[in-house]
C-alpha cells in the first residue's frame, strides 16, 4: 500500500511531464514552420504564360518564378500598373527585356 502511494504521484508527475514535452514539441514545430519560412512568400503563382508581352517602358519590376512544386512552371513575372504578366523565361524577347531592365537598374 505504501509503495503504491509513493509510485502513483511519481507516475502522475511523469505523465504531466510527457504532456508538457509533447505540447512544447508541437509549439516548436509550429513556430519553426511560421518563422523559419522564407520572408518573401510569393502569393502570386503563374500557372500559364500570357500570350502577349508587356510594353517594356511600363514594367515597374520583375520577379523570377521557379518550378518548385507549388508553382509548377518556370516564369518571369512582369509587374505593370499593379498587374502581373506571366511570361516564358525561354522566350527571346523576355530574355532581352531582362537584360534591359537589369541595365536600367544599374544606372
Amino acid at each position: 500500500s505504501f509503495l503504491f502511494t509513493v509510485v502513483s504521484p511519481v507516475r502522475s508527475a511523469l505523465e504531466k511531464m510527457k504532456q508538457v514535452l509533447v505540447i512544447l514539441t508541437c509549439l516548436s514545430v509550429l513556430i519553426w514552420t511560421v518563422f523559419g519560412a522564407p520572408t518573401s512568400i510569393r502569393k502570386i503563382c503563374c500557372r500559364n504564360y500570357s500570350s502577349r508581352l508587356p510594353d517594356l517602358t511600363r514594367i515597374t519590376k520583375y520577379e523570377i518564378q521557379n518550378n518548385n512544386g507549388r508553382c509548377r512552371i518556370d516564369a518571369v513575372l512582369f509587374f505593370v500598373n499593379g498587374k502581373v504578366i506571366c511570361t516564358d523565361p525561354a522566350h527571346r524577347n523576355v530574355q532581352r527585356f531582362l537584360k534591359i531592365l537589369d541595365e536600367r537598374e544599374r544606372c
